[in-house]
């Protein structure tokens, strides 16, 4: 284990994922606790483990800056002399930083991209176990000897971050002792989208059968959803925020609140 010194590992996107990724970094710590971890995500996603107590060096890679940016960055990882790379996103920018990287161990995890594909466009379940994606991660840290501790997701995050949704929550009349629920209409893929119905009714039941303080969660994209909500529900819904699809999921996972997922397929 002494011979991973220096680990680098790479999971570009988006929100949701990264979060997933949080017990393998955890449990690599845990593993080589004298090791120098490096981690590349995009720009905009880097926020999420500027905080992390897992990861020595964060690079944030800027996508708008092409192809030039992405060798850049190459010459830069060379002459780091990783022992191990594990590339946890597998797509072309990806693959691309790590052939002729030169580490001792370059490993990647089971992406199922044709099953998934079968199972989300024509309903046939290829699957023959089902495992969470923050478990398929950890295959790509077998060779080093990782394995999962059992305690999940998690986010850390500065107390500034605290503060400020308190302040938000109380500007819009939210009286701490009372359930607060978010409702998330929007997705970016089709097969994660749930029917607007679906949340009208649900939302009418929290309204009549539990007295909670409700937030609608989305953005420009979600505007004709969140119109179908705020027309039925307009005394409930409180305000509308950023940007909203299975993110918000992972996010509630990695926290203290309860999350309920709804995946679309086969009702869109």
């Amino acid at each position: 284990m002494s011979d991973f010194r220096k680990i680098l590992i790479i999971r570009l996107s988006s929100i949701g994922d990264i979060i997933l990724t949080t017990p393998l970094l955890r449990s690599i710590r845990k593993t080589y606790p004298d090791a120098s971890i490096t981690y590349i995500t995009k720009k905009q996603y880097a926020g999420l483990l500027a905080d992390s107590p897992y990861i020595n060096e964060l690079i944030a890679f800027d996508k708008s800056e092409g192809f030039h940016g992405l060798r850049r960055m190459k010459r830069r990882l060379r002459s780091q002399h990783f022992d191990a790379f594990l590339d946890i996103h597998k797509n072309w920018r990806s693959r691309y930083l790590r052939f002729g990287l030169g580490a001792k161990l370059i490993t990647t995890y089971p992406k199922y991209i044709i099953r998934r594909a079968f199972l989300v466009r024509f309903k046939i379940n290829l699957y023959r176990n089902i495992r969470p994606v923050y478990l398929r991660y950890f295959e790509a840290a077998r060779k080093l000897g990782v394995q999962y501790d059992g305690e999940g997701s998690e986010i850390n995050y500065p107390k500034s971050a605290n503060e400020k949704v308190y302040e938000i929550l109380s500007s819009l009349g939210y009286k701490f002792d009372m359930p607060l629920v978010v409702m998330c209409p929007g997705a970016t893929y089709f097969n994660k989208k749930w029917l607007a119905e679906g949340f009208i009714k649900t939302a009418l039941h929290l309204k009549d059968e539990k007295s909670v303080f409700l937030i609608i969660h989305g953005g420009r994209d979600d505007k004709a959803v969140a119109a179908a909500l705020d027309e039925h529900l307009f005394e409930l819904v409180r305000n509308l925020l950023r940007a909203a699809d299975d993110r918000v999921m992972h996010l509630a996972a990695a926290g203290e609140g309860d999350e309920i997922a709804r995946a679309g397929i086969g009702l869109a």
